[in-house]
């Protein structure tokens, strides 16, 4: 996977803060890299082309970050338009009260959000809206779980709302909606 990135943290960094940035117009990386307990707020992630392959066109967590108040959209990779989740299976990573709209994928799977071995990845308090290709949130968990959904919507999407593939341990969706699927639900 290519790792380059408008931002991209190397290790935990405690404490760091990335408040009212705009990520845009990046071809062959990625927006935003988090690899700790950063915390992204009140910024854009738009317009970027992670190219077929890559995990996270937009932002990429691996093994931890959060994000809030943030606006994802019009971002592509190969999984995960939007956001991808690696390995957040020590720490926790949140993303809330964010919109990730109008992404999609080249050739994998998660348009709008794609978690792959993240039980902790948590996602409340966010509007997926119009994402296409594939499913809008993709989580291909595995034995270690699927992550945690509250408070989302799921609208108007071009195919799926929300599939988990090869789940040992189900993924925990509450008070959530999922409208305007151009497909059968897969939940």
């Amino acid at each position: 996977n290519n790792l380059t990135g408008v931002l991209n943290s190397r290790g935990s960094r405690s404490g760091v803060i990335i408040d009212g940035i705009t990520a845009c117009n990046v071809k062959g990386g990625r927006g935003i890299i988090m690899r700790g307990s950063e915390m992204v707020q009140n910024c854009i992630i738009e317009n970027v082309d992670g190219g077929n392959g890559t995990k996270g066109g937009g932002v990429f967590f691996y093994k931890g970050g959060n994000m809030k108040n943030s606006l994802i959209r019009n971002n592509k990779s190969g999984n995960g338009g939007g956001i991808a989740f690696l390995q957040v299976n020590e720490a926790t990573s949140v993303v809330e009260n964010c919109v990730i709209e109008n992404n999609t994928i080249t050739d994998g799977k998660g348009s709008g959000v794609y978690l792959e071995g993240s039980p902790n990845a948590v996602l409340k308090n966010c509007l997926t809206y119009n994402n296409y290709g594939s499913v809008a949130i993709y989580i291909h968990s595995g034995t270690s779980g699927g992550g945690t959904f509250c408070n989302l919507t799921v609208a108007e999407t071009k195919t799926k709302g929300l599939y988990s593939a090869q789940a040992n341990i189900a993924p925990v969706i509450y008070n959530s909606v999922f409208w305007g699927q151009n497909e059968e639900e897969e939940i």
